[in-house]
């Protein structure tokens, strides 16, 4: 997600209010649709800020590519 992208790149060497890095915040993770995943008891899902660009940066793979 476009917001997810502006925020990572705003957050690098930046400090909350406590000192901590904002590059340490957690991100929600949504699916295709735009809903945000849940996991099996039913609580948001999400991901470190480290997994969410190794994710994007990621090639689709072969399956993937047979759908388009």
């Amino acid at each position: 997600m476009t917001r997810h992208n502006d925020f990572v790149t705003w957050a690098k060497g930046r400090t909350d209010a406590m000192g901590q890095p904002f590059s340490d915040w957690r991100l929600l993770r949504y699916d295709d649709a735009g809903q945000p995943l849940r996991d099996a008891q039913g609580h948001r899902s999400y991901e470190t800020q480290a997994e969410y660009l190794a994710r994007k940066a990621a090639p689709a793979s072969a399956p993937q590519l047979e759908l388009f």
